[in-house]
């Protein structure tokens, strides 16, 4: 499930840019903004990347301006989408600080025809000025949208919900703004649909969810620093093309949260004949100020399963950064496994050292407990299996595949 507290989806990308930093320094502005046309996440594994995604990290300073398009997106069962146009910027202002997010849809079909649209726009807005920080979706809109075959002749209000009988649930015009004295955001999407019945007609695993016209924009000081992050349960790249985007992702912009936590889950995760997890739980919690700045990023995965091998009970990893005192602390501390098994390997127990790496007969090298640390965070990746050239699951050299991620900054 997605809580309505997630601020839905960027990418690694877009979390990343949060650790392409300028120095730190104090009383400032952060900026985010990100926008897609289409993203699908099919119960067990991501089904899509994001459409035309675009984004904007905390670095950016104004004036700034980054487009996408892409010609058409589709997925055998969940939708085909036309041309998608995104755009976010950082316009300068005189006296006002602002973040903004567009994304059109020329036209969108979901489950079959059951959802269309023509000419869909989703808006996203942060400002701030002498009087504060506001938030705002104007110019978001349909053109033409259909539910079931019955017309939608306005934009419906926010948060609008629709049955869809058999199948599950439809959301649309969905806003999630938070707003505090240090920092707001919105996220829009014009369309989120969740599969809920498990006998659906479309043969869709339950849990099945579809967002469509994607805007997202953040504004956050001023302030003594900023945070960025992403979690993630499992995550398997080739060399050559993806294999599995990461499952059940949540990201954390520069503004943070407001000190709420934010949860993305998902249960029984597959890729099948390379890994498999009982249930994936990502959180995120950030919080900013005039002193600080703070976050703490976990992924907690039951029964994780790599190359055919039961590897654990459960793994929990657990990111911490933070700017005190114009100074970076960073911690894993909470990360751990629960019944850690590898075979061929007696040696290996729940307590094992971080960056701990051992040969996985027949595939490669696993790591353990890993942990990257950088100039402004930490990166904890509870497994890693880098894979040999002859392995057993039979894919390329260099194949990556992660379970429990959690990476954590502050600047």
């Amino acid at each position: 499930m997605i809580t309505s507290q997630h601020r839905v989806i960027a990418t690694s990308a877009l979390a990343l840019a949060a650790f392409a930093l300028v120095p730190a320094h104090a009383e400032r502005f952060g900026y985010s903004a990100n926008g897609y046309g289409t993203y699908a996440y099919n119960g067990t594994k991501a089904s899509s990347s994001p459409s035309a995604l675009v984004g904007l990290g905390c670095s950016a300073t104004a004036p700034s301006l980054r487009t996408n398009t892409v010609a058409s997106s589709h997925v055998a069962s969940l939708y085909t989408a036309g041309q998608t146009d995104t755009a976010v910027k950082i316009p300068v202002v005189k006296g006002v600080d602002k973040s903004l997010s567009v994304t059109k849809i020329a036209s969108i079909s979901m489950l079959g025809g059951v959802v269309t649209g023509r000419n869909v726009t989703a808006v996203s807005e942060t400002n701030h000025d002498g009087t504060g920080f506001h938030t705002s979706s104007a110019g978001s809109s349909y053109g033409a949208l259909t539910v079931r075959g019955a017309k939608i002749p306005a934009l419906p209000a926010p948060n609008t919900k629709m049955p869809l009988p058999g199948i599950g649930e439809l959301i649309l015009n969905e806003q999630s703004a938070d707003k505090d004295g240090n920092s707001a955001g919105l996220d829009v999407n014009m369309f989120h649909i969740t599969v809920t019945n498990p006998n659906n007609p479309l043969g869709l695993a339950e849990g099945t969810e579809i967002v469509a016209g994607h805007a997202a924009s953040g504004l956050a000081g001023p302030v003594a620093g900023l945070v960025g992050g992403e979690a993630y349960g499992s995550f398997v790249s080739q060399s050559t093309a993806l294999e599995s985007g990461p499952s059940a992702p949540i990201y954390l912009g520069c503004e943070g949260t407001g000190g709420d936590v934010r949860t993305h889950e998902a249960a029984n995760v597959d890729v099948t004949g390379v890994l498999s997890l009982g249930s994936v739980e990502n959180t995120a919690q950030g919080t900013v100020d005039k002193t600080t700045a703070t976050d703490e990023l976990t992924s907690t995965v039951s029964s994780p399963n790599i190359a055919n091998s039961a590897m654990a009970g459960s793994m929990h990893a657990d990111a911490h950064a933070a700017i005190e005192g114009g100074k970076l602390k960073i911690s894993d501390e909470g990360s751990t496994f629960s019944n850690l098994k590898v075979p061929g390997h007696p040696e290996v127990n729940d307590n094992v050292p971080a960056n701990t790496h051992v040969p996985l007969n027949g595939y490669g090298t696993l790591w353990l407990k890993r942990e990257m640390v950088g100039p402004h965070g930490i990166e904890i990746r509870m497994m890693e299996l880098i894979l040999d050239k002859s392995n057993k699951l039979k894919l390329p050299e260099g194949t990556d595949i992660r379970l429990g991620v959690a990476q954590a900054g502050a600047f």
